[in-house]
């Protein structure tokens, strides 16, 4: 028994060793697997504070994932003749107008306020990317 046990502290401590200063080489996959985790993870969040703006992203998201039949395309237009965006993708073609580009509606939260658990949703954020990248 005090052999098993000496053998697990030396793995133990030899794991610890191993994984004490944890890092990664692939730091533009690290950035970006966390900033879309911490989008995941604010979007959850925010769908407590703000349930009505996130139940608007996800409308959106699910009617922009419907192809548009050529029938469809022939709605409602404007005195120019082109179809103006409402809502969301409003936002999202302001936001490009600007130069803010590849802006998904998903990312819309990042735009929000901060709150009182962002220090809590950056480390969970930090964690699945390590290990996911």
């Amino acid at each position: 028994m005090k052999h098993c046990l000496e053998q697990a502290l030396e793995r133990v401590g030899w794991l610890l060793r191993l994984e004490q200063s944890p890092f990664s080489l692939n730091t533009h996959y690290l950035a970006d697997y966390r900033s879309k985790f911490f989008a995941h993870y604010k979007a959850a969040r925010e769908r407590y504070e703000q349930a009505d703006l996130m139940r608007t992203i996800e409308k959106h998201k699910i009617s922009s994932s419907v192809s548009v039949r050529p029938s469809q395309t022939t709605s409602k237009s404007s005195s120019s003749g082109a179809q103006q965006p409402t809502g969301i993708a409003k936002v999202l073609a302001s936001l490009s107008e600007i130069g803010i580009v590849d802006v998904k509606a998903e990312d819309l939260p990042k735009l929000l306020p901060p709150d009182r658990t962002e220090p809590a949703l950056g480390i969970m954020a930090d964690i699945c990317a390590y290990f996911q990248g």
